[in-house]
């Protein structure tokens, strides 16, 4: 039976002796084998390896490294996932995942047709309990991890969460205090996901043709513990420590004409903005509700939530008017546009312009908050 660990590579194979491992690398957007992976050095794809490996033996692990530096990039996890296609593999082991919504929209669509080829994906939710992905896909076998201390090493459990698939809920536990010698404090998320790996390949090592949802009823059937405690994936945004420098500029619903105008502005003049609105417009937006609840109000906690996850050089917020009735509005938002008796008005904190027309609207946003 094939394994992927999708990481950061995997080294000190030797604690890895119960499983024949190769090793690979994205280089320059193609799957390459490596022959020299005798350093000596902790990994993060090592680790996984060896919480797998100490759950089921005799497998073979197909390490395919993608992180550099703790950074990876989607076009190369989406060649290490095409590529596994085609390699006989039965498992893909994602220990990480992205908050991104465009990324997971390409990831989903790969994970249908791996899916679809009898590949399964197990990946860990994200750390800051926010909506992620591969974890939140359809079909995907979510982790996270157990904080009862009621699981043992190499136990798991489930607990159902909003928002999230019966697949996605699983809960799990490993803990790696050293790690040749090395102190570790392996006991997150992340460590979690082989835990499940390895449970999901002893049931394929004894029925290999079964179903995702034959697989997902026999996971059940062996919970270590019916109760148990772990976070719930049900923040839509967090409050993350993180200076906001990317200027939010807001407009109600009956003004989204001159978002769509000024969109096309910021997009014609080399800027990269995000666009978060309330509806579908196009597939280039993203929907506010995987932040904001319905009836939510702006918050700071959105602002730094959209400000970590996207690399943009201005945010474009197309809302309805209830969400800007906040007491503080100019902590949230920067500017707020509208259009009035024939003339456009620019709030700021500080002062009121009026125009006459989408490119002087354009051209007193730039100056006021990009080009300061």
């Amino acid at each position: 039976m094939k394994i992927a660990i999708i990481d950061d590579g995997i080294y000190y194979a030797g604690k890895l002796n119960k499983s024949h491992i190769s090793h690979f690398a994205i280089q320059k957007g193609i799957v390459t084998e490596l022959y020299d992976c005798d350093e000596t050095r902790v990994t993060h794809g090592a680790i996984c390896g060896y919480i797998l490996n100490n759950i089921i033996q005799g497998i073979e692990i197909i390490d395919i490294k993608i992180f550099e530096q703790n950074k990876a990039s989607i076009d190369d996890l989406l060649c290490a996932m095409q590529w596994c296609s085609g390699q006989n593999i039965s498992i893909i082991n994602m220990s990480f995942g992205t908050l991104n919504y465009f990324d997971g929209k390409r990831l989903n669509k790969a994970i249908q047709s791996l899916i679809h080829k009898g590949i399964y994906i197990v990946a860990a939710h994200n750390n800051l309990n926010l909506i992620s992905y591969p974890a939140s896909c359809k079909g995907v076998f979510g982790v996270r991890s157990d904080n009862s201390n009621m699981l043992k090493r190499g136990e798991y459990g489930y607990k159902a969460c909003d928002y999230l698939y019966p697949e996605n809920c699983f809960v799990a536990y490993d803990k790696v205090d050293s790690f040749y010698g090395i102190p570790m404090n392996g006991n997150g998320y992340s460590f979690a996901a082989p835990v499940i790996t390895g449970h999901i390949a002893k049931i394929l090592w004894e029925e290999p043709n079964l179903k995702l949802e034959d697989i997902y009823k026999k996971l059940m059937n062996g919970i270590s513990q019916q109760v148990m405690r772990a976070d719930n994936i049900l923040k839509k945004s967090s409050e993350i420590k993180k200076n906001i420098e990317v200027p939010i500029i807001a407009f109600t619903i009956e003004h989204y004409s001159i978002w769509k105008e000024l969109r096309n502005k910021f997009y014609e003049n080399g800027y990269l903005e995000e666009s978060f609105c309330e509806m579908a417009l196009d597939k280039k937006v993203i929907p506010i509700d995987l932040y904001v609840s319905e009836n939510e109000k702006l918050s700071k906690d959105f602002i730094s939530t959209i400000s970590y996850i996207y690399d943009a050089d201005v945010f474009l917020l197309c809302i309805n008017k209830e969400r800007l009735k906040v007491k503080k509005i100019w902590e949230v938002v920067d500017v707020v546009v509208e259009y009035n008796k024939r003339e456009y008005c620019i709030y700021s904190e500080e002062c009121k312009f009026k125009c006459g027309t989408v490119s002087e609207v354009y051209g007193c946003i730039v100056d006021l908050l990009i080009e300061q």
